[in-house]
């Protein structure tokens, strides 16, 4: 059954009407299936990725609604199970605080780390995918943090930049150039998987480095625009 053989004029107008109306969630995703399933260009796999379903999900509401129209569709087939309304709510917190600071690799471990932590069972692509993707989720390749880095220092570093500044003897009247330093360092890197993160967030990862290396160090004046580069391999210096 085809949905783009069943949508009339009538249905395109009328799910746009209703998707101007629905306030509730989950009636506005499957409105929102049904719209893009009118057109023709829109495949069952296409419109499962929009809306973050899996293709078995869609078919089933085509089907409902080559049944019964869009109030077959706009009812669920189940009952309360005495479930509380803020269950979702519960998870939905879980999950974004474990995105805000890059805690699973993997759906499979959200899924995992979430049955033990509710002590009931998670669905993986009906609810696990669904609810990371809610929370504004991505797969992200996480910037490696090295293992001696000490967050607490660098903060107090920031603070302590400004009057660091002030304190430098610097006589008035006299030019004074401003320079932004920066360095690279060139070796073979340990590879780095993908993790689950918030959208807009570069996640930190924990990593060791065992290999031959070598720094470049760059300077930038901004005012003049001139370039500074600086090569050290092992112990011998080269100007760039």
């Amino acid at each position: 059954m085809n949905i783009r053989h069943m949508g009339t004029q009538e249905d395109r107008h009328e799910v746009r009407d209703r998707l101007k109306r629905e306030q509730v969630g989950w009636r506005k995703e499957r409105l929102i299936a049904l719209k893009l399933g009118f057109s023709p260009e829109n495949k069952l796999e296409a419109i499962a990725d929009v809306v973050g379903r899996d293709r078995a999900t869609v078919q089933r509401w085509v089907h409902r609604f080559g049944q019964g129209g869009f109030e077959a569709v706009l009812q669920r087939n189940y009952q309360d199970n005495g479930r509380p309304s803020h269950c979702d709510e519960e998870v939905k917190a879980y999950l974004q605080k474990g995105l805000q600071v890059g805690r699973w690799n993997t759906a499979i471990q959200a899924q995992q780390e979430l049955e033990q932590h509710f002590g009931r069972y998670f669905d993986y692509s009906s609810v696990v995918w669904r609810w990371l993707k809610k929370c504004a989720g991505v797969l992200r390749v996480p910037r490696p943090v090295h293992e001696k880095r000490n967050s607490k220092k660098a903060e107090a570093f920031k603070r302590r930049f400004y009057g660091m500044l002030n304190a430098l003897p610097i006589t008035r009247g006299k030019p004074v150039k401003i320079w932004f330093a920066d360095e690279s360092r060139y070796g073979l890197l340990p590879i780095r998987r993908r993790c689950w993160t918030l959208k807009g967030l570069r996640p930190h990862k924990l990593h060791q480095t065992r290999y031959e290396w070598s720094y470049c160090y760059g300077a930038l004046d901004i005012v003049d625009g001139i370039l500074a580069r600086v090569k050290f391999c092992g112990l011998q210096r080269t100007e760039i």
